[in-house]
């Protein structure tokens, strides 16, 4: 992504979703689930909702069923994604980064992708009931919340690729999505 040799994004961990550690990183940054909050594009969290949410005045979101599936789905649909990307790759779980400019800017991507000896992509795993706002599979057409999610870890992580890789529920199938940086939407 970048033109220069700049510094790299920097691990501070590598904690359990929702543990203490894992909330005690994220409560003074902006993840990538964030941003699109802050954006006004989240279906799940308002702009003023996570403004409440980060001074301390509200609870967090409380996790829902659909939340609880792709939590423990999400090592198949990696796994699903590995044997069918077509490339030799290995996967690692994700951890928790921030820029090395921008610390308030955190990324928790769930896998990240290595080719040969280096750190090439990031892969985020989904599980939706509905395949309604996605496009064609093998396409970068996916919801608003995602596309931001991923731009920003792209731009913590100073990659140019990201992988979403889909299991939609009630139709019983996968779907794989790319999405490229964007300069524009990074400077956003």
């Amino acid at each position: 992504m970048s033109d220069s040799a700049e510094v790299e994004s920097r691990l501070i961990g590598q904690w359990p979703t929702g543990s203490p550690s894992w909330h005690d990183a994220r409560a003074s940054r902006i993840g990538g689930s964030e941003i699109s909050a802050i954006l006004g594009v989240s279906p799940y969290e308002s702009p003023f909702g996570l403004w409440l949410r980060k001074r301390g005045s509200i609870g967090g979101q409380e996790v829902n069923d659909q939340m609880t599936v792709g939590t423990y789905v999400e090592d198949a649909v990696c796994r699903w994604w590995l044997d069918t990307c077509g490339a030799s790759a290995t996967l690692v779980d994700g951890g928790t980064y921030v820029h090395p400019e921008r610390t308030w800017q955190l990324a928790n991507p769930d896998r990240l992708v290595y080719g040969p000896g280096r750190k090439v992509s990031v892969l985020e795993a989904k599980f939706q009931i509905f395949a309604d706002g996605w496009g064609p599979d093998g396409s970068d057409e996916v919801p608003p919340y995602y596309l931001a999610q991923c731009r920003w870890y792209l731009d913590v992580l100073d990659l140019d690729v990201a992988h979403v890789a889909v299991l939609f529920g009630q139709e019983g199938r996968f779907g794989r999505y790319t999405i490229r940086s964007d300069r524009e939407d990074a400077e956003l």
